[in-house]
């Protein structure tokens, strides 16, 4: 097996994932089917074709071409991670003062 230029696959990926279509696969599995496309072929158009058709064969097909993650979180019940002590400033800051507090 030829050893694969890590610059050349650096590249096939990110021409694959510039599409949003693709643009929202996991990087591992581009990474790893542009590892096997390059191996296959040595004509760098023709694996970014193949990398594009094997994974819309895989997802391509099943997914839309854009996700509302607020949306989706929203109907999960996914609360977005937060700094807390960004969170806690915050909170602190829109507590009444001590001396506006019921004895």
């Amino acid at each position: 097996m030829d050893e694969i230029n890590p610059g050349v696959l650096t590249q096939l990926i990110t021409s694959v994932q510039q599409s949003p279509k693709y643009a929202q696969i996991a990087p591992s599995l581009v990474e790893r089917i542009a590892r096997e496309e390059l191996q296959k072929r040595s004509n760098f158009s023709e694996s970014v074709k193949a990398v594009r058709s094997r994974l819309h064969q895989l997802t391509g097909a099943y997914l839309p071409t854009k996700v509302d993650y607020a949306q989706w979180s929203a109907l999960l019940g996914i609360q977005p991670k937060i700094n807390m002590s960004f969170a806690n400033a915050c909170y602190v800051c829109t507590l009444p003062p001590l001396n506006a507090c019921p004895s």
